[in-house]
């Protein structure tokens, strides 16, 4: 019988231990303890790293740094022309967008998630210090309005589609970063798009990824009359809980049972 192991970038990441629970097996660090069978399955969740007894069987280590480090996963969709957020990487085009009227976002942090990191510069005012101060670094994004969604791809399906909806009256500040700490939580009951699906799937497999959150803003046109998907970001260790750790669980199980 195989076995299932979760190989975590932090053994504290609380998705990779509610998946080993609704699994019922166990997390593995690269050192201590574990000792590789054969027909172990291992489960990558976020792992840059190629552990001392190999590489995972679900998202390997490359693909992993790929999407963990924003100025390559943006590289690598845009050369897979796959529609994102734009993004430089110099002071003077972030400062362009500054003078033309746009929120721009410094990256300070390019392998961070959850809206650490993020420096926001906004003309109207929004941010502390005032948005003139613009610090270095490697990424800065333009910043756009539109409803924003998760789809969760495993093995090329989209296995969960959610979307972003305010927990409570939200401010000004909470709509410039849309995370749980701003008041913000996942739907299902919403319409599915096949569209935003395909985009999905595009993404994680142009990272190299088996399976990938990605996070999509559909941008709003002219007096919103029109909208627009871009990417804002493939995470391969998203937060999951309640049904989505089942919906995981489960995709995990059918790969392992197809494996030969």
């Amino acid at each position: 019988m195989k076995r299932i192991l979760i190989f975590p970038h932090k053994f504290s990441s609380g998705g990779a231990k509610l998946l080993a629970n609704a699994l019922s097996t166990k997390r593995i660090r690269d050192v201590g303890g574990y000792r590789k069978r054969i027909g172990d399955v291992i489960v990558n969740w976020g792992n840059t790293k190629v552990a001392s007894f190999g590489e995972a069987n679900l998202n390997v280590a490359s693909a992993v740094s790929n999407s963990v480090d924003k100025v390559k996963a943006f590289s690598l969709m845009r050369e897979a022309g796959i529609p994102t957020v734009e993004f430089v990487s110099d002071k003077h085009s972030a400062n362009q967008w500054l003078q033309e009227g746009h929120t721009v976002y410094a990256r300070l942090l390019t392998r961070a998630s959850g809206g650490r990191g993020i420096h926001i510069m906004n003309p109207r005012g929004l941010n502390q210090p005032p948005y003139n101060y613009i610090p270095n670094a490697r990424l800065y994004t333009k910043g756009v309005l539109g409803d924003e969604y998760r789809l969760h791809v495993f093995c090329g399906e989209v296995i969960d589609y959610t979307k972003k909806v305010p927990l409570r009256p939200v401010s000004t500040q909470g709509f410039l970063i849309k995370n749980h700490e701003n008041g913000w939580t996942f739907a299902r009951n919403i319409q599915r798009r096949a569209s935003l699906e395909t985009l999905a799937i595009q993404a994680v497999k142009a990272l190299g990824l088996d399976f990938g959150a990605v996070d999509i803003i559909m941008v709003e046109g002219s007096k919103g009359k029109n909208t627009w998907p871009r990417i804002l970001e493939v995470n391969s260790s998203a937060g999951i809980s309640g049904r989505t750790v089942g919906v995981y669980a489960e995709a995990i199980k059918k790969f392992v049972n197809n494996l030969r």
